[in-house]
């Protein structure tokens, strides 16, 4: 597993497309990502897909990947792997997870800032 006591969750979500049966059943797609937050690497995640075994297929090419760093080559595994209609939502829930990481990284160490100063 991971270490629970570094692990940070932030979530994206975006709107799946017209006729995907992930809009029928949640109106968004969302990707949950449990990210070390000394390191950025994903060390989990979970996605709304109708079929576990596209949750499954997506944590195999994103799990051990960095959220930070490893952009590209994330959005290249899903653009040449992933052929589902709900392709471009899973992207664009990716970008807007790591948009979250990203601030609530900017925040944490905002307040620890603030914490060493009293």
């Amino acid at each position: 597993m991971y270490e629970f006591e570094n692990a940070v969750y932030v979530a994206g979500i975006a709107k799946p497309g017209k006729g995907d049966s992930i809009g029928a059943m949640y109106q968004n797609l969302s990707l949950g990502l449990v990210v070390d937050r000394a390191t950025g690497q994903i060390l989990d995640l979970g996605c709304s897909m109708v079929m576990e075994e596209t949750v499954y297929f997506v944590r195999q090419l994103l799990v051990g990947k960095n959220l930070m760093e490893d952009t590209k080559e994330m959005v290249e595994l899903l653009r040449t792997r992933f052929f589902a209609l709900s392709q471009k939502a899973l992207i664009t829930a990716l970008y807007d997870a790591q948009n979250h990481y990203q601030m609530a990284m900017a925040q944490l160490k905002e307040s620890e800032k603030k914490r060493e100063q009293t």
